[in-house]
This record gives C-alpha cells, sequence and structure tokens, in this order.
C-alpha cells in the first residue's frame, strides 16, 4: 500500500525535518535557496539548515542609523559597504527607528534604506539557519503582493510579474552584490558577501497555497477543487482565489490589513509617539515604551482588535457567506486574530476542517516565505530556470 504523502504544512506543525537542504544547484552552480516575503510590516525569510529544518525569521520593517553607546551591552549593527553603520528590526524600534517606505515593490524598494535593511535580514537568516560568515550566492523566492501577479496578455491565461515589479526588483535586487559587515552586541565583527544570483518572484499568497497544497518533493496532496486564501498582511487584506482542475488563479485587495488596528492603537496611545512599524509590533508583543518605561498595554490591544479588528474579521465574514470555495486564512493577522475569527465562524454556523483552516498562528506570519523557499527548491530539483 503507498503512503500517503504529507504536506509541507504537516511537517512544519511536526517541527520535522525534510530531508532537503538549503543547498541547491542552479545552472551548475551551487545556490542558498531562500525564501522572501517583503512585507510591509515585517521581512520573513525562511531557510533549511543542514539537518533540513525550516527556519524562519520575522524582522520588522524599522531602520536607523546606529549610535555609539558609551557604556554597557551595545545592539547587533550592521554596515553595507562604506554606507553609515545601521540597525534593522527589533533594534532600530528599541531606539526610536522609522518605518522603511510603505506600498508596491517599485516604492519601497527605491528605498535608499532598502538595500541595506534586506542584506542585513539575509545575514540574519543565514546565521539563524547555521551559516558560517562568507561569501554566498542566493537563489531567493521573493514573495509579491498578488496584485502585482498580472496576465500575460488579455487573451492569454499564462500569469506574470507586472513591469513596474520587473523591472524594479532587475534594478536594485537581482544581480545584486552586497558586502556587509555585522557587529554583534560585544563588539565582534563577522563579514559577508551576499549575491543575487537567481530571483523567483512569485505572488504572496501562493506560498501559502504551495504549504497546504504540496509535498516536500512538490506532489499535490489535496483533492480540493476550489479554494480561497484570505491572507491578512501587515498592509493588506487579499483575497486568492484558487481552482486545481485546471489550475487558476486570481486576487483581489479587500481592504488594509492590520495597519488598521496598528493606526487604531496610535490613537489611543498618542503618548507611545507610534509610527506604522512600531504600532504593528507593539499589537504583537502587546508593550511599548511611554514615558521611559516598557508597559503593558494589554487591554489598549484587546480594545483596538474588539473594534478594528471586528471591522477586517467581518470583510472575510462576508466573503464567507458568498462562496462555494474551501476558505485558507493565512497571514500575520492571524497572530492578533485567530480567535476572533474562530469565534466568529463558528458562530455562523461553518465548521473548522470541514468549511475553513485558520493557519496555525505561529506559522502564519512566515508561510507564504516557506512556501516560496520550496517554490526554488522544486525548480531546482526538476532543472528548470
Amino acid at each position: 500500500m503507498t503512503p500517503v504523502q504529507r504536506s509541507i504544512l504537516d511537517y512544519l506543525n511536526a517541527a520535522e525535518p525534510f530531508g532537503l537542504s538549503s543547498h541547491v544547484m542552479i545552472q551548475g552552480e551551487e545556490c542558498i535557496a531562500v525564501g522572501l516575503d517583503n512585507g510591509n510590516d515585517a521581512a520573513k525569510i525562511t531557510m533549511l539548515n543542514d539537518a533540513g529544518k525550516a527556519i524562519s525569521v520575522r524582522i520588522p520593517t524599522a531602520h536607523r542609523l546606529s549610535k555609539t553607546f558609551q557604556g554597557g551591552q551595545g545592539e547587533v549593527t550592521y554596515q553595507l559597504g562604506d554606507d553609515a553603520p545601521f540597525w534593522i528590526g527589533e533594534a532600530a524600534i528599541r531606539n526610536e527607528g522609522r518605518a522603511l517606505r510603505v506600498g508596491s515593490t517599485a516604492t519601497r524598494i527605491a528605498d535608499a534604506r532598502h538595500a541595506g535593511f534586506l542584506a542585513a535580514a539575509l545575514v540574519d537568516a543565514l546565521s539563524a539557519a547555521g551559516f558560517v560568515p562568507g561569501a554566498y550566492k542566493l537563489a531567493i523566492g521573493f514573495a509579491v503582493p498578488n496584485s502585482e501577479i498580472v496576465k500575460e496578455s488579455a487573451d492569454s491565461e499564462k500569469l506574470v510579474v507586472c513591469d513596474e515589479t520587473k523591472n524594479a526588483l532587475r534594478k536594485h535586487v537581482r544581480g545584486s552584490k552586497w558586502a556587509i559587515t555585522r557587529t554583534d552586541e560585544r563588539g565582534r565583527v563577522t563579514s559577508w558577501l551576499l549575491t543575487v544570483q537567481h530571483l523567483i518572484p512569485q505572488a504572496q499568497s501562493v506560498g501559502t497555497f504551495v504549504a497546504w497544497a504540496k509535498a516536500p518533493n512538490g506532489a499535490t496532496v489535496t483533492d480540493y477543487d476550489a479554494l480561497t486564501i484570505m491572507d491578512i498582511g501587515g498592509g493588506d487584506l487579499q483575497q486568492t482565489n484558487i481552482s486545481l482542475k485546471p489550475y487558476r488563479m486570481s486576487s483581489e485587495r479587500r481592504g488594509d490589513g492590520t495597519i488598521d488596528i496598528a493606526r487604531g492603537l496610535k490613537a489611543l496611545l498618542p503618548k507611545a509617539k507610534f509610527n506604522d512599524v512600531t504600532a504593528q509590533y507593539a499589537l504583537v508583543s502587546r508593550q511599548a515604551l511611554i514615558s521611559g518605561k516598557m508597559q503593558k498595554i494589554t487591554r489598549e490591544v484587546d480594545s483596538v482588535i474588539n473594534s478594528y479588528g471586528q471591522d477586517l474579521v467581518g470583510k472575510m465574514l462576508e466573503i464567507f457567506q458568498n462562496t462555494q470555495r474551501y476558505m485558507i486564512i493565512t497571514g500575520g493577522g492571524v497572530i492578533l486574530l485567530q480567535d476572533t475569527i474562530i469565534d466568529l465562524l463558528n458562530a455562523t454556523g461553518l465548521e473548522a476542517e470541514r468549511d475553513y483552516f485558520v493557519i496555525n498562528h505561529g506559522l502564519a506570519s512566515v508561510l507564504n516565505s516557506t512556501g516560496a523557499l520550496f517554490s526554488v527548491l522544486f525548480m531546482a530539483a526538476n532543472g528548470k530556470k
């Protein structure tokens, strides 16, 4: 009897190794396969370590030029080439860092700070996956907003990256060679040279589909005919409809994502002096620096989730009530809204597993990057580029 193949998501939920590696051969040269979801609120990066386990990092899109501390422990600091040293992510947030530019891929990666942020985030991911400092050629599965994937022509079924995004990626990312140093909290310096050798863009929500519907060897492990993925991102609520027989995909932006909740928190706590990225981070961490003290803000977070979050979930409920498709709910917003989503859907007679599936909140924010990683692995295994 042939054993039933398990999905990539099954392996992730069981925290099991895949028996694969991020070391791949593409066009006769060794590269490191990486999945990158370049979200407005955070960059999510997934790789496989040498034991075959998926390692993901989530780095808020905060940036600040670094300062020198006269005493005490420092922050992890990066320097791209001869540019000024800087902090990213939580280190930047702790030091009143500012949000990177939001918007389309083309708008965001034209930000002069973005190359340094991206290179530093990739070094963080490589370090977390056990890679030692050195020179690496990267093959990056690059998740872009669903709306930036379009039909090749009006009468074509082939989906391609829109020209604006394609041209921006060619100019700012593909082929880039980043020499970057990392200085840890104790002043130890390491050097990295990262070359973006291959860049494979795909729609963000396709990453969730790949992880849910595919086995690690690329085989399809679902018998569903039609499904909808509701992806609750930091800046967007995206609805993606997928039909499998034959394969078709369409996407529609249905709202602003968790940024609405974050801006509600900004209005509720003016003393915190939030910007968009620090407000998003405060929603997840449920704490904020106010008047010199790191304070718990659980009550305020619950309040804005109960108001602004209900609006977001209500938009999903409307879609649920008007579709015969199976629904998968994913994205970083699940971290905030999982209980609210499940309570509301169950109250309307919908049944978990039978009618819908909510991605575990511990995986929801990084599943698109995981799917983007496996798209690269599938491509390398099939010898395609």
